[in-house]
């Protein structure tokens, strides 16, 4: 109870709007993945191919509209410090990479695989590999990622994409 009432009185304002902004932005892009995935299995079955690409725009239509409410609030990234400051860029880029990486390379296994490595960087980087609940999701997705590797090579692009959407949803209601 003590750890939810530090956390709360550490919160103010604008770090309330940021911290749910970023809670939204990861439901929006979990749903994202699981979808585009979902569509992408669809398209063997004679689904329209557009629905994949259409999935991305909404989600980043999504999030922009997110960020609408925020520019009343002077809407900042968490930056406190020059060594946090770097991490956070690093984390954007991370971010901005893994959710890129299937328009840019071709190939239905690489993009699953790169995609969700990109991810899982981003998690251990988030926290501790072995203490926080960030680095532990880091390290369920790498330990995914080698069983698929193994032993269901041809479910990759939908495994890899649903359970890389799940753990965006549980690390967007479990860490923020």
């Amino acid at each position: 109870m003590s750890s939810l009432t530090n956390r709360a009185s550490r919160l103010q304002a604008g770090d309330r709007s940021s911290s749910l902004f970023w809670r939204f932005a990861l439901l929006i892009w979990g749903l994202q993945w699981i979808l585009s995935s979902a569509f992408g299995q669809l398209e063997l079955f004679g689904a329209p191919a557009w629905l994949v690409p259409a999935s991305f725009w909404a989600a980043m239509l999504a999030t922009a509209f997110c960020l609408l409410p925020l520019r009343k609030n002077r809407f900042s990234l968490p930056l406190r410090s020059t060594a946090q400051g770097w991490r956070m860029w690093v984390l954007l880029l991370l971010l901005l990479f893994a959710a890129l990486l299937p328009f840019i390379i071709p190939g239905i296994y690489l993009a699953e695989f790169y995609r969700t490595t990109a991810l899982a960087a981003f998690y251990l980087m988030l926290g501790e590999p072995a203490s926080s609940k960030a680095g532990k999701l880091g390290l369920w997705l790498i330990l995914l990622m080698a069983a698929t590797l193994v032993f269901y090579l041809g479910f990759a692009p939908f495994l890899l994409g649903v359970l890389g959407g799940c753990s965006l949803i549980a690390c967007a209601v479990i860490i923020l």
